[in-house]
């Protein structure tokens, strides 16, 4: 038994890797995101540096190649699907690799895949032999006269567990129920997010659709629907417009949104609440104003919907961009615009993107780029991807953008 370390320059007539699992083989110190090593390096050839996670990467690589070019004969490859504490775990980027260049990929589909700790489950027992060997090493009750009964129970559980009727027994979602589901689903950005975050997470809340009820009308996420409904609502007025700052209308719709919203309470706790968000609202307008008015930006697109299949095959994406401004020469729109995607506070920045951990804007992108193309007639230019900080731009009264910012505007 060797590391990949001690077995480079050797060679063996069979070689056996286990363990073959991201974290493990290959281990990096921190996650890498959504992006695959391939994409990574396509991205590095353009000029975007990802530290040090590519350079560990080569590295592990480099030790993997070195480990399969020790066997002469036969080489086998084995991996984990869940931990020691039967947590899901996936195989290593490496496997997959090898898997999809020998063309394996075929073979492997609706393959039952079963784990180590399967053999301390009765539901996943396929034979007498299997029994035996379960009652030896856990004594099982169950198990007493070895029956030859309770086995084909067992096996008649598991048949109807895994058909494509719903059964008593139902629970068990496989990879064709799987495909089935995104076949269906539609994306977005933030359930792509949510996926690269917590892949449990993302199962629990859009596969199997259990989410936790938010109900509190003083919520963030309540405050973050009457500020998009407030500036949706305010910059809808200067489509292709020179902004103006006007309190009335902001006090309209900002009352508009107290009562959409639920904030209609007669207490001084609500009152307080309103009269905050009035206050941050206002402010937040008057810097927004004052600033594309002297960049001469004018808002084009506002909360525009969009849904996409030509992204990724057999994919729809679906979204909702909260704001375009494009550039303007008089009242000639020139071409060059900035995406922005608010954020009441915690906005992220280039390194978030370059993660993956913040795709909206980049993916607004995309679709961005081909709604200007066909309305202005002209090939546009992107000058910002920014992430728009409501909270902090109030309390440092300037606007606090993060992202991608490339302009004549650089410095400010």
């Amino acid at each position: 038994m060797l590391t990949p370390d001690l077995i480079r320059g050797t060679s063996y007539d069979y070689v056996f890797i286990m363990g073959l699992n991201e974290g493990k083989f290959p281990k990096l110190s921190k996650a890498s995101g959504i992006y695959t090593t391939r994409e990574k390096e396509i991205i590095y050839r353009l000029g975007v540096n990802f530290g040090s996670s590519i350079f560990e990467m080569e590295k592990e690589k480099i030790r993997f190649i070195l480990s399969i070019a020790s066997s002469r004969e036969g080489l086998i490859l084995s991996y984990r699907t869940s931990g020691e504490d039967g947590a899901y775990i996936s195989k290593s980027q490496f496997l997959d690799e090898v898997i999809y260049k020998l063309r394996l990929h075929k073979a492997f589909e609706g393959r039952k895949v079963r784990t180590m700790r399967d053999r301390f489950n009765l539901n996943k027992i396929y034979s007498k032999p299997e029994l035996i060997k379960r009652y030896c090493i856990t004594k099982d009750s169950r198990i007493d006269n070895i029956e030859t009964n309770y086995l084909e129970e067992v096996l008649m559980i598991e048949e109807k567990r895994n058909s494509d009727e719903f059964t008593e027994y139902d629970g068990l979602i496989d990879i064709n129920k799987m495909k089935d589901s995104n076949k269906k689903d539609v994306f977005s950005a933030s359930k792509i997010m949510s996926y690269n975050k917590c892949p449990f997470k993302y199962f629990i809340e859009n596969v199997l659709n259990i989410r936790k009820w938010e109900e509190d009308i003083y919520s963030n996420l309540n405050y973050g629907n009457i500020y998009h409904y407030v500036l949706e609502n305010y910059y809808r007025d200067y489509i292709e417009k020179e902004l103006e700052y006007k309190e009335d209308r902001i006090e309209q719709l900002s009352n508009e949104g107290f009562k959409n919203y639920g904030l209609v309470l007669d207490d001084n706790y609500t009152y307080i609440i309103n009269q905050k968000l009035l206050d941050n609202i206002k402010k937040f307008i008057k810097i927004d104003v004052s600033y594309k008015n002297e960049i001469k930006f004018r808002p084009y697109l506002i909360e525009q919907d969009f849904e996409i299949d030509d992204l990724i095959e057999g994919i729809k994406i679906k979204g909702r961009i909260d704001r375009v401004d494009v550039e303007y020469d008089g009242d000639n729109p020139t071409g060059r615009y900035i995406i922005q995607d608010y954020k009441i506070s915690n906005a992220k920045g280039l390194s978030d993107m370059l993660k993956g951990d913040a795709i909206q804007v980049v993916l607004y992108y995309y679709v961005v780029n081909k709604i200007l193309t066909e309305k202005l007639g002209k090939t546009p230019e992107c000058v910002g991807l920014v992430y728009y900080d409501i909270n902090d731009t109030v309390n440092k009264n300037k606007k606090q953008l993060s992202g991608i910012i490339v302009a004549k505007d650089k410095k400010n």
